[in-house]
């Protein structure tokens, strides 16, 4: 098959080719927003004039209503917190279940099964990409000392031509950071569900062979299709705050956002299930071509 059929028709065909899982893929990344759009409505509602006439509430009664919202606010939020985490484990884990999968050559969209495994694979999956989050931040954050550091001691002097030189090329290698972030992290996800080891997050050697113009081309692919898939999400947030602010309509902007919501819960898992179908198809043909390079050696 060409470039176009392996990481656009298919990987969208392969998204649509168990509607069940989808609609399960579907309802687990709503929980999260679903918890968000109660706290919001919760923290809003006591505040709304129907509600409440603050203007006719004595200063005691005030504070005391701010601090039982403060209160009620910080336990939803560590509830949604917890509960968020929980569900992000299961879908990472059914992610590593798609990479694997799609690495072993099957075409359709897994079953929902299994549970025990998917959160123990969600949960390396969160660990790993933690540490890899970390290993990038503080090389970046060691560019940042850098510039700084080129700052106080070259600005007020008269070499300041030289800080501005530095921050110039600390600019430049940050970038670079994180392109390479960028390219390196999904093949890193696909390495660990292929080899099942948590080493598998780590062989960079192994995976920047993997790294090429043609890996660099998917990714942009991708990012282009998502946008597509998305564009109708993204005008109709720029029309809802138009709208809004010329009608001054809360009613009209709640109804657009409920339908902005009920697109995205349709579109973000389909996605999802493309972006990553389109991971694991280049690193299951790249890691086929490294080894029987390999065997030829």
């Amino acid at each position: 098959m060409g470039f176009g059929d392996d990481y656009i028709i298919n990987p969208l065909k392969y998204a649509l080719s168990n509607i069940k899982a989808l609609l399960i893929f579907a309802i687990l990344e709503f929980i999260p927003l679903a918890m968000f759009l109660i706290m919001l409505v919760a923290i809003v509602t006591p505040f709304s004039q129907s509600a409440f006439d603050m203007g006719q509430m004595s200063p005691e009664s005030l504070i005391m209503l701010m601090f039982s919202l403060g209160v009620g606010f910080v336990i939803f939020l560590f509830i949604g917190i917890i509960i968020d985490l929980i569900v992000s484990i299961f879908l990472n884990g059914y992610i590593m279940k798609i990479l694997s999968t799609t690495i072993n050559g099957e075409q359709k969209l897994p079953e929902w099964e299994n549970w025990k495994e998917l959160f123990y694979k969600g949960f390396v999956f969160f660990i790993g990409t933690v540490i890899l989050n970390l290993v990038f931040f503080f090389i970046n954050m060691g560019f940042g000392i850098i510039d700084y550091m080129s700052v106080f001691f070259f600005s007020y002097s008269d070499i300041g031509i030289f800080a501005l030189f530095v921050s110039i090329i600390v600019f430049f290698f940050k970038l670079v950071l994180s392109i390479i972030q960028a390219i390196y992290t999904p093949l890193a996800l696909s390495n660990y569900a292929y080899t099942e080891e948590f080493k598998g997050f780590f062989e960079v050697k192994k995976i920047f062979k993997m790294m090429s113009l043609n890996w660099l081309a998917v990714l942009i692919v991708a990012v282009i299709v998502v946008l597509i898939i998305e564009l109708p999400l993204y005008a109709l947030i720029v029309f809802a705050i138009i709208f809004g602010i010329i009608t001054e309509s809360v009613t009209l902007a709640v109804v657009l956002g409920i339908v902005g919501i009920l697109y995205a819960s349709i579109t973000l898992p389909l996605v999802s299930i493309y972006m990553y179908r389109c991971y694991g198809t280049y690193y299951k043909k790249t890691n086929e071509e490294l080894e029987y390079c390999d065997l030829k050696e």
